[in-house]
């Protein structure tokens, strides 16, 4: 950059200095068309002057023709050139002085010519005319004549020297022109010569302005180009292997990258890449090539941006004069690549260094990307294994074996697997012949719902053993949320007390602001129970309503959560309807999966976790013992059918 200011200066210098030659030129020029047209001027006006000076010389020699005529034969008709030469030279030697008086050197000359000839005219010819007229003998006389011919000779004398002086000073300015002439040539070759340097050099300067341009286009181009190569490299080595190879694309014949320990991720090994001829750089250079690294190193340091360092080294391996070029990679203050690059013929222009430190930029913040990346994944495998540990923690890991009944759950988590669902369930025996089927959903996800789910399933297990109805272990589940104050959240839940005996079964249900349990018959017709009430964690004193019924063989209670009904697309927003459209004979299983499975259809995207807990009484089996069957956790935290209960 540095240069290309210069350079820009130094040809606005010479512009400048051009313009000042041509403008000057232009002066000069002006000064000899002024000087030229003097001339041409002047020359017009000696063209009069020596007009004049003729017709005075003629209108003399016309006057002196005729008075000879007339002093020779006495006879006036010969004095009709003398008359008429009389009434001229009044005007012919005012015409003469008036020519004159423009010119300062022929004043003089002129005027005396102009009274040479008033003279002769006014005061030699009167006299000639009288001494003819009175005495023609006289007249006649050398010494009239030789008076009169020497008169006329002066006159023509004066007349001589007049115009030689006009000669000489018309010669003058001949030469006076000609030396314009000569001075306005060279100027306007000279302003010509001027005017075609600057004009190839202006043409020069835009030629390489858009040269550079172009080159800047092209390596804007190439570098976005290779930053998109870089960002598809899906380990260190494949992203250094990517690098090295654009690397020699660009005239390098040896390119060494390596990528450098990250010290907020130490976990990360060292990624190493190399291409072209590493033969360039024999273990000799090594104090050389590590020379330039450690400047380059200091500089990126210092400055917290990517920095080269150039070198030349006589190749210890027998290889000549080699250029090497050092490259600390910088991204985000942290230095994060070493690059060496090496070739035979040149060093790095300016340019190319930019190019290459352009280069090693987003090659640093790939480095760096591809860090983050790891380092997040890596969170949040373990973020989604504590969640997941969390959520199995808060489901029972196995139910009891409730005779004469079927028993079926299904659990389907929604959203990311780092977050804990609100959703729950639990089955726990009560007493000998009656068991608690429980189902709530807590508000919200995460840390706070999982305590609130694991205060209310200990919270009701803990209150069941005192044989308490369903509604009054909602009540006591109120109340503790209220005691512990837990930020406003509520929890929706539906609590079912089975009771089994020898020949029946009966079926105590209590809603707190949950979806109402449906009861399906044997012939798969569903109906919803009544039981209603509120939410629970918000009011102290709640409305709760019991339902007590008895079932028959082959009935089922289906408990669910709000994700079996939460409308998406194509949902029919109902248990109902979809109990109805189970075609096979109604058993838990059937009914749990054609819940669950109707729930994932409705939402590509699951949006609410999923709980489903079907009981079914099939009025057959012996009273005993609590034989508890493992409930298969992780294929329900997977999104698969969760545990059944055969």
């Amino acid at each position: 950059m540095r240069t290309r200011n210069r350079l820009i200066a130094g040809v606005l210098a010479a512009v400048a200095a051009g313009g000042a030659v041509v403008a000057l030129g232009v002066a000069v020029l002006l000064g000899n068309i002024v000087h030229l047209r003097t001339t041409a001027n002047a020359t017009l006006s000696t063209g009069t002057y020596v007009d004049a000076t003729l017709n005075v010389e003629r209108v003399v020699v016309d006057a002196e023709t005729g008075l000879r005529g007339y002093v020779i034969t006495s006879q006036p008709v010969f004095l009709a050139p003398t008359r008429a030469a009389e009434k001229q030279l009044p005007k012919a030697a005012a015409a003469l002085e008036q020519a004159a008086a423009h010119e300062h050197a022929y004043v003089a000359g002129a005027n005396a010519l102009a009274d040479s000839a008033r003279e002769y005219m006014s005061g030699y010819v009167p006299r000639v005319i009288t001494e003819v007229t009175s005495a023609p003998g006289a007249a006649r006389s050398v010494p009239t004549t030789t008076l009169g011919k020497q008169l006329v000779d002066g006159i023509r004398l004066q007349t001589q020297q007049l115009e030689q002086l006009i000669s000489e000073r018309q010669a003058a300015r001949q030469r006076a022109a000609r030396s314009s002439a000569n001075t306005a040539v060279t100027v306007a070759v000279v302003v010509l010569i001027v005017l075609t340097a600057l004009t190839l050099a202006l043409g020069g300067f835009l030629g390489w302005l858009l040269v550079g341009r172009e080159r800047a286009r092209e390596r804007a181009s190439f570098l976005a180009d290779a930053g998109a190569q870089l960002d598809r490299g899906t380990t260190a080595e494949e992203v250094l292997d990517t690098f090295a190879t654009l690397a020699l694309e660009r005239g390098n014949a040896y390119c060494l990258a390596e990528e450098l320990p990250d010290p907020d991720t130490p976990e990360l090994a060292l990624g190493r890449a190399s291409a072209g001829d590493a033969t360039m750089l024999s273990p000799g250079d090594s104090p050389g090539t590590e020379a330039a690294w450690e400047k380059a190193r200091v500089t990126a340091r210092k400055r917290r941006t990517t920095a080269t360092h150039a070198t030349a080294l006589d190749s210890a391996g027998g290889h000549g004069h080699v250029h090497v070029l050092a490259l600390a990679a910088v991204a985000r203050g942290s230095l994060l690549a070493r690059v060496v690059l090496a070739r035979r013929d040149r060093g790095w222009g300016q340019e190319e260094v930019q190019e290459i430190s352009g280069l090693g930029a987003r090659l640093a913040l790939t480095l760096y990307a591809r860090s983050l990346q790891a380092g997040t994944e890596a969170m949040y495998r373990r973020s989604e294994q504590t969640a997941r540990t969390l959520q199995q923690s808060l489901l029972p890991t196995a139910i009891p074996d409730v005779p004469s009944c079927e028993l079926a759950i299904r659990f389907v988590p929604a959203g990311a697997g780092d977050l804990v669902g609100g959703d729950f369930y639990d089955v726990f025996p009560v007493a000998d012949d009656r068991w608690a089927v429980v189902l709530g959903d807590v508000c919200g996800k995460g840390p706070g719902a999982a305590a609130v789910t694991a205060m209310a399933r200990w919270t009701l297990r803990s209150f069941a053993g005192s044989a308490r109805s369903p509604a009054d272990a909602l009540r006591a589940l109120n109340e503790a949320m209220l005691r512990q104050g837990r930020d406003g959240r509520f929890i929706t839940i539906v609590y079912a007390l089975l009771t089994v005996r020898a020949d029946e079964a009966h079926v105590t249900v209590a809603c707190a602001g949950h979806p109402p349990a449906i009861l399906v018959s044997d012939d798969g017709d569903p109906a919803t129970l009544g039981a209603h009430g509120d939410l629970l964690g918000i009011w102290r004193d709640i409305r709760l309503e019991e339902v007590d019924l008895r079932l028959r063989p082959g009935e089922s209670l289906v408990l669910y959560t709000d994700g079996v009904t939460d409308e998406g697309p194509g949902s029919n927003g109902s248990a109902e309807h979809t109990i109805r459209s189970v075609t096979a004979a109604p058993s838990a299983d059937t009914l749990a999966d054609a819940l669950r499975d109707e729930a994932e259809r409705a939402n590509a995207v699951t949006r609410d976790d999923v709980a489903i807990v079907v009981v079914r009484y099939t009025g057959t089996g012996a009273l005993g013992g609590r034989f508890e069957k493992p409930v298969d956790q992780a294929r329900a935290l997977a999104g698969h059918p969760g545990a059944r209960h055969d």
